[in-house]
C-alpha cells in the first residue's frame, strides 16, 4: 500500500472516531437532561405514570378552621389524584371530589363534595415515612364521616339534635369519634341513674368542649428519644411543633400548654389524661 493510501486510510478511521464519540456524547447528554428534567420518581414528559404513590396532604375544614399536614399514599390515573388512603381503614376517592390534573411540580389541589380543601404535593413512589406508622398521628386522621359515626356511636335523634361538637358535613378522626362515645356515653350513664338534669348535661357539655379545646391548643402526636434528649411532636391550632426537653426527665402523652411564640426555654404543662385536673411541668424548647 502506497504511502498516500495509508494516509486517506488513518485520515478516515480518524474522522469515524470522532463522529463515534460526537453521537456518544450527545446521547449521554440528552440522558442527562431528561433525569434532571424529572425530579420526581414516576414523573415523565407526559406527567406522572399511574400508580401509588407517597404525597404530602394538606386537608382544611373551612366549617371549623381546622387545618392538618399528613404524608400519606394517594393512587395516581391519567396524570389525576384519584384516591387519598388514610391508612387507619379510612379512603377518600373520586365519588366524593373530581380529580384535578397534577402540575409539573407534582401538585394538585381540589375540594371534597362535603367542602373540605385539600393539597396534594407528590414525594415520589418509595414511602417509608408514613404518618399511618405513627401509633399517635395515625389516630388523628380524618377517617369517618358524620353518618358513619352517627351509626357507630347510635346515637338517636334526640342526641343528634343535642350535639354542639359535631355536626352534619364534619369528618372524625378516631380519637374524635372516642371522644364522642365517652361524651354521649356519660349522659346515658347519667340518664339510667335518673340523676340527669339540664344543670348536669350541661356540665358534661362543657368538659367535652373544654376537653377539645385543650387537644386543639396543643396536644403530643408523637414522642422521641434523641442522642441527648427526647423529642416531643405537639400539634397545635392545625401547626406542628417540636421541642425539646430539658434533663433526663421523660414526657408523657396527653394535652399540652405551652407560648409558640416564645423560643427560649420555657415551662410546659403537660395533662397526660383528660379527666386528670393536675398537670405536669417540664422544662422545653421550641426546635422547628
Amino acid at each position: 500500500m502506497s504511502s498516500e493510501k495509508r494516509q486517506k486510510s488513518l485520515y478516515l478511521i480518524v474522522i469515524g472516531i470522532l463522529i463515534i464519540l460526537f453521537f456518544l456524547f450527545t446521547c449521554d447528554k440528552k440522558f442527562n437532561n431528561d433525569v434532571d428534567e424529572f425530579p420526581i420518581e414516576g414523573q415523565t414528559a407526559e406527567g406522572f405514570e399511574d400508580g401509588t404513590y407517597c404525597a404530602e396532604v394538606d386537608y382544611y375544614n373551612p366549617n371549623t378552621g381546622k387545618s392538618s399536614e399528613y404524608t400519606l399514599e394517594v393512587d395516581v390515573e391519567s396524570n389525576e389524584v384519584t384516591t387519598i388512603y388514610w391508612g387507619n381503614g379510612g379512603w377518600l376517592d373520586e365519588d366524593h371530589f373530581t380529580p384535578e390534573l397534577l402540575d409539573e411540580q407534582g401538585e394538585c389541589s381540589f375540594s371534597s363534595d362535603r367542602g373540605y380543601e385539600y393539597t396534594v404535593q407528590i414525594l415520589g413512589q418509595d414511602c417509608d415515612n408514613l404518618d399511618t406508622y405513627d401509633v399517635y398521628k395515625s389516630k388523628n386522621l380524618p377517617m369517618y364521616s358524620f353518618d358513619q359515626a352517627v351509626s357507630l356511636v347510635g346515637l338517636t335523634q334526640d342526641e343528634i339534635d343535642d350535639l354542639n361538637v359535631y355536626e352534619e358535613g364534619d369528618v372524625l378522626s378516631e380519637n374524635d369519634l372516642l371522644l364522642l362515645k365517652n361524651y354521649i356515653n356519660e349522659i346515658r350513664d347519667f340518664e339510667r341513674n335518673n340523676q340527669i338534669d339540664e344543670g348536669s348535661i350541661n356540665q358534661i357539655r362543657n368538659a367535652q368542649i373544654n376537653l377539645q379545646n385543650d387537644i386543639d391548643n396543643g396536644y403530643i402526636t408523637n414522642i422521641r428519644k434523641s442522642n441527648v434528649a427526647q423529642i416531643i411532636t405537639i400539634e397545635k391550632k392545625g401547626r406542628v411543633y417540636e421541642l425539646e426537653v430539658s434533663g433526663n426527665r421523660e414526657c408523657t402523652m396527653g394535652t399540652a400548654t405551652f407560648d409558640e411564640n416564645n423560643y427560649d426555654w420555657q415551662m410546659v404543662y403537660i395533662k397526660q389524661y383528660p379527666n386528670q385536673e393536675s398537670y405536669k411541668g417540664y422544662y422545653m424548647r421550641i426546635i422547628l
